[in-house]
């Protein structure tokens, strides 16, 4: 399945900030940020096994809406799907 990515601020450095990116099926954002080496940091009192959102200096948005209101981390993926990632000390 072919997804959207959108990197912003720092995140997209000198190169383009959006792209299209392969991913198998059953792909979830997690999924996503590990083919790009990148992570949420967990909340304190969080452990990896946790299935609670996990939250932090990235902000990961699918198809405008905050993982947050989804299903975090774990939030499946579907072709055609827009992901806009960006570090929250970028602003906005």
């Amino acid at each position: 399945m072919r997804v959207i990515l959108r990197l912003g601020g720092s995140l997209a450095g000198t190169g383009s900030r959006e792209r299209e990116v392969t991913l198998g099926p059953g792909a979830t954002i997690n999924t996503l940020l590990e083919s790009l080496g990148l992570e949420i940091p967990l909340r304190p009192q969080e452990n990896r096994d946790s299935s609670r959102t996990r939250d932090g200096a990235l902000i990961t948005l699918v198809n405008g809406r905050n993982i947050e209101y989804l299903e975090g981390a774990n939030t499946l993926l579907a072709e055609g799907d827009v992901v806009a990632i960006f570090l929250a000390s970028d602003g906005g």
